[in-house]
């Protein structure tokens, strides 16, 4: 959802102008998790983290739970691609080793060449 300066103009200047972690102080409370601040029962849109209401809780969002890693669904499916690209992993960590040895040799000639012309 896309947010206009319309509604930005119409929240009270000291919510513009505040500084999340002094605010947070100010009002006495510890930040959590997040930086959210406020009771979680709060309705949206009432919280200094989140003026408009467009935010919600993560709680039931899968790439936000907390497992363990190898659980994860993007772990396992790198695991499963890298299988089909071994070959070319090799192939690109050889190139890139041969290619930096030819520029270091290189640019070891080109010293010693710069270095016999001016002398």
């Amino acid at each position: 959802m896309r947010t206009y300066a319309a509604s930005y103009e119409a929240v009270p200047a000291a919510q513009m102008l505040r500084v999340p972690v002094l605010q947070t102080v100010a009002e006495g409370k510890k930040a959590g998790t997040g930086g959210y601040s406020s009771n979680h029962e709060t309705d949206p849109g009432s919280g200094a983290t989140d003026p408009w209401g467009l935010e919600r809780r993560g709680d039931d969002i899968y790439e936000l739970a907390r497992r363990p890693l190898p659980q994860n669904r993007h772990v396992r499916l790198l695991g499963e691609a890298s299988k089909h690209w071994k070959s070319y992993d090799a192939f690109a960590r050889a190139s890139m080793s041969l290619g930096s040895i030819l520029m270091v040799k290189a640019l070891g000639y080109f010293v010693l060449g710069y270095a016999l012309i001016n002398d």
